[in-house]
């Protein structure tokens, strides 16, 4: 575990607010120079603490996103290896994670259209489909992504953003897509590098940048490597005897200091937690579950987050 002092601390506030901030704007809110700032951010970075800069597009009716839960049988590890292999090179997939619980891989897959999605799990259950035990697939309809809250002493710092997957889908040209293509790589690459990859000016860059930021893209966050930090990730999927419940239970959750994301389905569960806990507090987060929402619930299941291959949201 990382032993992170007051201004690492600082650091990782500020990115957590605006991920793009220059290393001179970190350093005014920080009371740090910015040559401070500079190399304790790549220390960070070299360390893995901060693993990457992603994205997230906002995506309306015009995108799918489905999460797949998978339950290993009997897969070897040279078989493990050739199935994330097979996930990290196929377009059609923008997160993979191994977990530990009822499920030993989570996967979310985000097409432009239905038969991608298909396409993608045909192959996949042609060369693995033998080693899966049992299979889940839910679809996403409504997603809130929240601020890493769990960095603060307290719980002030709430930064809420919505996005419905049933309004109509943002514009983007080409250009919008290259950009935001660009970001998903790295979320803090400069314009000047953006620009000389689309033959635009960098002027022309921040312009779109600016657009895009208003209308189109959701967020921008730093991935955190909770395990360095003490903590560990999980998904708490959470079915409901009444649908209606999930604004409530989003709500209360949108300003609870462990959880980062939240996300609506259809299909075997209706909704998910992303909470970053003490190992030890998975019974009293269960406990504050029940103690709330127990009589809204049919059932539960909370899944740890072992090791997170992939995630990058492209266009």
């Amino acid at each position: 575990m990382e032993q992170l002092d007051k201004k690492d601390i600082a650091i990782l506030q500020e990115l957590d607010k605006n991920v793009r901030a220059s290393y001179a704007q970190i350093g005014r809110k920080t009371k740090i120079s910015k040559e401070t700032v500079q190399y304790r951010l790549k220390n960070l970075e070299k360390k893995k603490i901060i693993t990457s800069y992603w994205i997230i597009p906002k995506l309306g009716n015009k995108s799918y996103l489905y999460k797949v839960l998978f339950k290993n049988k009997n897969m070897a590890k040279e078989e493990h290896e050739k199935f994330i292999h097979f996930l990290m090179n196929h377009k059609a997939i923008s997160w993979i994670a191994s977990t530990e619980g009822n499920w030993d891989y989570i996967i979310t897959s985000i097409v432009s259209a239905d038969h991608q999605f298909s396409i993608m799990m045909n192959e996949l259950l042609a060369l693995f489909g033998s080693k899966f035990k049992e299979k889940h697939v839910i679809k996403g309809t409504d997603l809130i992504s929240l601020n890493e809250k769990y960095l603060y002493t307290d719980s002030k710092e709430i930064i809420v953003r919505h996005n419905s997957l049933l309004e109509d889908s943002p514009f983007q040209d080409k250009k919008d897509k290259d950009l935001i293509n660009a970001l998903a790589k790295d979320g803090r690459i400069s314009f000047r590098e953006i620009a000389e990859k689309m033959n635009l000016t960098p002027e022309a860059v921040a312009y779109r940048f600016k657009n895009l930021m208003k209308n189109v893209i959701l967020t921008i966050k730093p991935r955190v490597n909770h395990a360095l930090l003490g903590f560990a990730y999980y998904h708490l999927y959470l079915e409901l005897n009444e649908p209606g419940m999930y604004k409530k239970i989003a709500s209360y959750y949108s300003s609870h200091p462990r959880c980062v994301f939240i996300m609506q389905y259809i299909g075997i569960c209706d909704m998910h937690l992303e909470l970053v806990l003490n190992p030890k507090d998975t019974h009293t987060i269960i406990d504050e579950l029940i103690a709330h929402f127990g009589n809204y619930l049919n059932g539960y299941e909370l899944i740890k987050i072992v090791k997170e291959h992939r995630i990058s949201i492209q266009q």
